[in-house]
């Protein structure tokens, strides 16, 4: 959501033919299928592909079949769902209330913590929960370009479908599904109670 905030802030203060252009890659992911997009991951990181083979060896990040391949899986699935919130929100913003501000002498920085930030953080808390429910569930790019070994880029989405394809593991694939649900709820509720708890949000 942070990495949707700022890239939301220069979308919106824009409006080059670039910024359209890393905008529509940046939702591409969210309507291509997680398999393809997570073979396209493996052929880009892979370890013998260029780009893979220079970041092992001249900053030794390994992106293939790591914990770091599910991580990246999972944010580029869900960048684009914090970025649609963010933007939703921006675009509710009148530009009179910075505008007004800055006439009165206050700074860029002042204007982004004492009007932006409080107008757009229902949408924020609203974005965070679905990004996670997103990467929560996520399941066909990790498991193409992360793998699915325990205890390092098993998501809980490959631990239910592993356990389902294991012989006798069926009450532990039911028992991860009723977690996965309770999760869920949990992130839904927490969210429901943030925004009436924080409805006159201020950071001042």
């Amino acid at each position: 959501m942070l990495v949707a905030l700022f890239l939301g802030l220069w979308l919106n203060s824009t409006r080059s033919k670039l910024a359209k252009l890393c905008e529509l890659f940046i939702y591409v992911p969210m309507a291509m299928p997680p398999v393809a997009l997570g073979y396209g991951l493996l052929v880009l990181f892979a370890p013998q592909s260029t780009l893979g083979f220079w970041l092992e060896h001249n900053l030794g990040i390994r992106i293939a079949f790591t914990f770091w391949g599910a991580v990246l899986a999972s944010f580029l699935v869900s960048l684009g769902i914090g970025l649609r919130a963010v933007r939703l929100a921006l675009e509710q913003i009148d530009e009179h209330h910075s505008q007004i501000a800055e006439l009165v002498g206050a700074s860029k920085s002042q204007v982004f913590f004492h009007i932006t930030l409080p107008l757009c953080y229902r949408a924020l808390m609203g974005g965070a929960i679905l990004v996670f429910l997103r990467s929560l569930g996520e399941f066909g790019a990790t498991i193409v370009v992360a793998g699915n070994t325990l205890g390092s880029t098993r998501t809980l989405a490959l631990a239910i479908w592993t356990d389902m394809q294991t012989p006798e593991q069926e009450s532990a694939a039911l028992f991860l599904v009723i977690l996965a649900a309770l999760l869920s709820l949990l992130a839904l509720g927490a969210s429901e109670l943030l925004l009436k708890t924080n409805n006159k949000f201020k950071l001042y």
